[in-house]
């Protein structure tokens, strides 16, 4: 696991520093891209090993960004769903991953 890395793409910054800190306190490398454009010239650049991936984003949406992804090769992308939900779906996640421990 160690100095795995997980690219986030959420533009709702209170979100993406919620799930970073909760990944970066169990090992891994994170990055935080905030819109399409960044994530996918972050994706190219970084090559994570896994993407978590907001389904609305401004300059390009989620399901581009995971048919480009898909194009790429095979990483393991998460979509979070929009509204009040997602919160909740991202939250949950991280909740569950880091008791899994």
């Amino acid at each position: 696991m160690a100095n795995e890395r997980i690219l986030i793409v959420e533009d709702d910054s209170q979100i993406a520093e919620v799930l970073a800190a909760y990944l970066q306190r169990d090992g891994y490398l994170t990055s935080i891209c905030r819109d399409g454009g960044e994530a996918m010239q972050m994706f190219r650049q970084w090559q994570p090993d896994l993407v978590l991936l907001d389904y609305m984003l401004p300059q390009v949406s989620g399901n581009e960004i995971l048919a480009a992804i898909r194009r790429a090769g095979d990483v393991p992308v998460i979509m979070g769903r929009p509204s009040m939900e997602k919160w909740r779906s991202w939250v949950r996640f991280a909740t569950v991953r880091t008791t899994m421990s």
